[in-house]
């Protein structure tokens, strides 16, 4: 999987795109999704324009990304000590300080709070830094 600091992405992506890039690993495991780079920006224009996500990659909507990739489900946050059931799957929320500030972090997990893709490789968030709740998805099958 192409990583969101990839040179040939947005900079809004490779800046903030990290739970915009989880949803596309999690639909390109589950549906066999194509992704490249171009695929990825053309994505990214497209959720920005449909009202989906925020340039800045901040995810409004993500029932609505997940179902463009024919993927219905119901999103909600959980606490961290949440283990998903087998019609489920999640995103966790890192947070680490650094220096210069906070900053939060998502990454793909296994349904166990185990990292399964971490857009930015390996971050100082995950290593560091400190699970702090999670996006479980529902698949409304």
């Amino acid at each position: 999987m192409i990583l969101q600091n990839d040179s040939r992405l947005r900079s809004e992506i490779r800046r903030f795109g990290c739970y915009f890039m989880d949803l596309l690993w999690h639909a390109n495991r589950l549906k066999r999704v194509e992704l490249d780079t171009d695929i990825i920006r053309q994505l990214y224009i497209e959720f920005v324009g449909k009202g989906w996500m925020h340039k800045d990659c901040y995810i409004k909507n993500p029932d609505s990304i997940l179902g463009f990739f024919g993927l219905p489900v119901t999103t909600r946050k959980e606490s961290r000590y949440y283990f998903c059931s087998p019609n489920e799957f999640e995103v966790l929320k890192y947070s680490v300080s650094l220096n210069h500030g906070t900053w939060n972090h998502f990454v793909a997990g296994d349904g166990f709070s185990h990292v399964t893709y971490d857009p930015y490789g390996v971050s100082r968030a995950v290593s560091e830094g400190m699970l702090i709740d999670k996006r479980i998805f529902r698949r409304n099958i």
